[in-house]
């Protein structure tokens, strides 16, 4: 499998094969410059199928310190994968994506927006456990942009994209993590709306979580230096894969708290700190058991590790560049499908890093 990453029309010139199928990220109000981009290539290549996501910022693409620090407006992912092994669709609506596809077939999925019947579609193509099953969704670069999904010259702002890859041609793989652990009691949500939470353990839910980390101020929020580990009412607490909530704000009149993702009612939240650093190195050292010469690697990276970790963020992305060793091409999101582990099933994160890795089979 040949592959190439683009991020200029002269990367065009010279692109040694003939690609069949792209992948692309772009900076949220920078659609214009990758539509233009996209349609160049098309015009080389008409057979070229391009799927793209947009991120909220800088797009990541080699193991260049100095090149993974730059700001580039898109990168695009060219591959020469087999036609026959490779299908992208679109839907309007989560609930009409088919969900009974054949277990050689692993999916990615782009979605623009967070929707609660997302997780419960993925639960269901979880129904086949050896099917890989990674994605992310869309991210804005503020609010005076919106995330958007893009498919051989459209835009959509809402639905999703599956990208189906025959696992028989291809192997599929890949990990989430993240740098956080839990501490403290499970707490009970006994009142909440849709992705707000009302009260905790019968107490309005910001004086709650107020009393025992301190005030949730604007830059805290804003640096997801706050999230919460999130468990499903009806998931064993054992269960692999309980995933990280980030908050989105807080009411001070209602004493509530809203994350970027929706809540139930008995749901459990427990508090999350940072790892040490020493604990932070030895994760990102997961990445070395993807290393492959002739694999390409997409790295979705929560808009939360921007925050979090500022101008580190650059010299925390080359740490795993070099664990990985091969290129890869990588943006923000809003929320990172994946598994937490070996053997454990895919589910929807906040906060987390989300390796796909694809390597031809030989034949």
């Amino acid at each position: 499998m040949q592959y190439a990453i683009l991020a200029k029309n002269a990367d065009i010139d010279n692109l040694p094969f003939r690609p069949t199928f792209a992948v692309g990220f772009y900076r949220a109000g920078e659609e214009e410059p990758f539509h233009a981009f996209c349609q160049a290539l098309k015009t080389r290549f008409e057979d070229l199928e391009i799927l793209g996501c947009s991120s909220e910022s800088t797009i990541y693409g080699t193991l260049s310190m100095h090149e993974i620090s730059q700001d580039r407006p898109f990168g695009l992912l060219c591959l020469d994968m087999a036609k026959d092994a490779c299908s992208i669709t679109y839907e309007a609506e989560i609930s009409a994506v088919d969900t009974n596809r054949p277990s050689r077939k692993a999916v990615v999925l782009f979605a623009s927006l967070y929707h609660k019947k997302l997780e419960a579609m993925i639960a269901k193509l979880q129904s086949d456990k050896a099917r890989p099953v990674f994605g992310a969704i869309a991210a804005s670069a503020g609010d005076d942009t919106a995330p958007s999904i893009y498919h051989d010259g459209t835009f959509y702002p809402q639905g999703l994209l599956a990208w189906e890859i025959d696992t028989s041609s291809y192997e599929v793989g890949g990990f989430s993590l993240y740098d956080f652990d839990p501490v403290g009691f499970e707490l009970e949500i006994t009142e909440a709306e849709k992705s707000t939470i009302i009260e905790i353990e019968n107490k309005p839910a910001l004086d709650m979580i107020e009393d025992m980390i301190g005030p949730l101020t604007q830059e805290s929020i804003t640096s997801y230096d706050h999230p919460f580990f999130l468990r499903r009412k009806n998931r064993e607490l054992a269960a692999a894969g309980i995933p990280l909530a980030s908050i989105y704000d807080v009411d001070r009149k209602r004493r509530s708290i809203t994350l970027h993702r929706e809540v139930s009612v008995g749901d459990k939240l427990r508090l999350a700190v940072p790892f040490s650093r020493e604990k932070q190195e030895h994760t990102l050292n997961a990445f070395r058991r993807y290393r492959d010469k002739n694999g390409i690697a997409l790295l979705f990276v929560c808009v939360a590790y921007k925050g979090h970790w500022d101008d580190m963020e650059p010299i925390y992305l080359t740490h795993i560049a070099r664990s990985l060793k091969q290129p890869f091409l990588g943006f923000h999101t809003f929320g990172e499908i994946g598994p937490l582990g070996k053997n454990a099933p895919a589910i929807l994160h906040n906060q987390t890093l989300t390796l796909l890795n694809i390597t031809e089979k030989a034949q």
